[in-house]
């Protein structure tokens, strides 16, 4: 199985949530990075701000990339966005079912061990602690491959009103 980089407190991405039919547009790729880059905002200021705040505040990088965990690269997306932090769990063997999403979404695992499958056979592995940059319009599979439920929060910025994952059609 190939391992992809998960940086150290580094997670895979996003599970499906569809809560709207959407078809994807080429060009909405390009929304990626507003999560690319408030993700790499949101690590980079606090840990500024750690080097001259008091003992009792500190902060840790959880991930700074510039590309998905796949290799596709980021980029900061035009025009209004919307922010939204989900939740995902997956109970241990769950699978979320092959979809997609129109942007990339950085996660982070809460709790359990997550495998992302992409339809040309590439797996990621991430468990508690890590970070990682999902894919953006590529089909996948997540799967819980632990013994316990699996938790993460997932964050996109897409368009306002962008369904952010979609039954993938095989």
């Amino acid at each position: 199985m190939p391992v992809f980089p998960v940086h150290s407190g580094s997670v895979p991405q996003p599970m499906l949530i569809e809560s709207r039919n959407y078809r994807a547009r080429p060009s909405q790729g390009r929304w990626v990075s507003a999560l690319g880059a408030l993700c790499l905002a949101a690590i980079a200021l606090p840990a500024q701000a750690s080097e001259t705040a008091s003992a009792s505040v500190a902060s840790t990088p959880l991930l700074q990339a510039t590309t998905t965990w796949a290799g596709q690269p980021l980029e900061i997306p035009q025009g209004p966005v919307a922010v939204t932090a989900m939740e995902i769990r997956l109970a241990p063997g769950a699978e979320t079912g092959w979809h997609s999403h129109p942007v990339p979404s950085m996660a982070y695992i809460l709790d359990g061990e997550l495998e992302i499958t992409l339809e040309d056979g590439r797996k990621q592995r991430a468990s508690k602690g890590q970070a990682l940059v999902e894919v953006a319009e590529l089909i996948h599979n997540g799967r819980n491959v632990g013994t316990e439920p699996v938790r993460l929060v997932v964050f996109y910025v897409a368009p306002p009103d962008t369904a952010l994952s979609q039954a993938a059609v095989r």
